[in-house]
């Protein structure tokens, strides 16, 4: 009998922290992720607004986030040789039309690709 209680206890005690952590987790809600197509409105090192046909959203721009188009693939090369950090605005100005792929946590969105589909003709 008191061998049954020691694993009956055992099992307790390893199942509550699972238990607790599981509960934690459906506290918080889990990130969604989406798509947003439009022209770029503003452009920052940290940031992008694009007008989509919903109304303006902004992303937040990270260095993880990675950016893709024509012929830019190149530049970055010969940034990065050059020493130069790569950043956003050197890739995507206003008025350019963009795919944006995202992470919605709730609090912000964080751009994990920007795909540049039409570039502004200047």
């Amino acid at each position: 009998m008191k061998r049954v209680a020691a694993i009956a206890l055992t099992v307790m005690l390893v199942a509550l922290p699972v238990l607790a952590a599981t509960a934690e987790q459906g506290a918080k809600p889990a990130a969604k992720s989406g798509n947003a197509t439009g022209v770029v409105s503003a452009v920052t090192n940290t940031s992008l607004t694009v007008k989509t046909s919903t109304g303006e959203e902004t992303f937040t721009i990270e260095e993880k986030t990675k950016v893709i188009g024509s012929k830019m693939g190149r530049k970055a090369e010969a940034m990065k040789k050059a020493g130069e950090k790569t950043v956003i605005t050197e890739f995507v100005q206003t008025g350019d039309t963009v795919s944006v792929r995202f992470m919605d946590d709730g609090a912000t969105k964080k751009a994990s690709e920007v795909r540049v589909t039409k570039k502004t003709t200047t």
